[in-house]
């Protein structure tokens, strides 16, 4: 098939076992890394959005001398559209088994429902519930169809691939309920994928931070587990390091610390919002407040819709935990 005109991603054997794998979407706007896993077993670790297995995920095993059929286990890092979308396709192809963490299974199964819970509240926190059907066809494109999963993961599950290679399953929510981290302690490899999230993927815009004190305590935890190696699900941005999606040695905890920061500079600023215009006031003021606090420590710029990608989850995430206001599903 014809390689789409925004694909330039190299795929990165970056272990003996490992190789990154990445996609683009939205008409490369969006990109997404997977990892595929060679032991005994072929395991593959995110599938990407609907369309990925057929335009990165099988040209890449073609080059190793593997196809889609190959695939024996997919390992879903959580539920989102841009990790999850591509599992019928490969589930199809190979008739694998798909894992994924039991709280995130839920959304998995129903993308509509995932869209609900993590997007749709965007729209209708700014007054702009009239766009949320046009917004939920889009993501059931690249949401595709679900598959069905034949495990539901729990912290402490041990996956064993055959030659030496075994993940233990960390448990670490806050860009949603099931997150996982993928721990190959004896390589001292962590594969977190959105679990830490930088400053976001997008130049200009924010981490996609659901449930801060979920994600305030899962950052500490992949910190304690000192890994040397960090395998992210993006290209992550931060504050002061360079954009990449993995990171080595001594960048790994620097990589967590400054995510642990930015979550600070998010809080603080919406803080300083609400001590200015008071708890009452409509999330939408708030929130522009908030952002012109930030604008003080991070870079920043509004995308198509006026906001800067992310903001409106990232802002009402911190809204809602200091005001005890409620958003649907959460």
């Amino acid at each position: 098939m014809t390689a789409p005109r925004y694909w330039h991603h190299t795929d990165f054997p970056f272990h003996r076992a490992l190789t990154q794998i990445g996609c683009y979407w939205e008409e490369g706007r969006g990109h997404t890394e997977m990892y595929l896993i060679r032991g005994e077993r072929l395991g593959l670790i995110d599938t990407g959005v609907a369309s990925t297995p057929a335009e990165y995920i099988e040209p890449a095993l073609r080059s190793m001398g593997l196809s889609l059929r190959d695939v024996e286990v997919v390992i879903n890092s959580h539920g989102h559209h841009d990790h999850a979308g591509g599992n019928d396709a490969v589930h199809r192809a190979a008739q694998c088994e798909i894992w994924i963490h039991r709280d995130d299974a839920p959304i998995a199964r129903d993308p509509d429902a995932a869209f609900d819970l993590f997007f749709a509240r965007n729209l209708s926190l700014v007054g702009r519930a009239s766009r949320l059907e046009q917004a939920r066809v889009a993501h059931r494109v690249t949401a595709g169809q679900p598959a069905p999963i034949a495990r539901e993961l729990v912290d402490g599950d041990v996956l064993d691939f055959g030659r030496g290679i075994a993940f233990r399953v960390v448990h670490t929510p806050g860009h949603t309920r099931g997150c996982i981290t993928l721990h190959w302690e004896a390589e001292g490899i962590a594969i977190s994928e959105d679990s830490a999230l930088g400053r976001g993927s997008r130049p200009g815009g924010m981490p996609l931070i659901f449930y801060p004190d979920l994600y305030r305590s899962s950052l500490q935890r992949i910190e304690g587990l000192r890994p040397r190696v960090l395998c992210l699900g993006h290209h992550y941005l931060t504050l002061r390091q360079t954009r990449e999606s993995i990171r080595y040695g001594d960048l790994v905890a620097a990589f967590l610390r400054e995510s642990a920061e930015i979550q600070e500079h998010i809080e603080a600023a919406m803080d300083r919002a609400l001590l200015a215009l008071g708890t009452g006031a409509p999330f939408e003021q708030l929130a522009r407040g908030a952002l012109r606090h930030l604008e003080e420590e991070m870079d920043l710029a509004a995308g198509p819709d006026g906001w800067p990608n992310g903001a409106i989850g990232a802002l009402s995430s911190a809204w809602a935990a200091r005001t005890g206001a409620l958003i649907a599903g959460h």
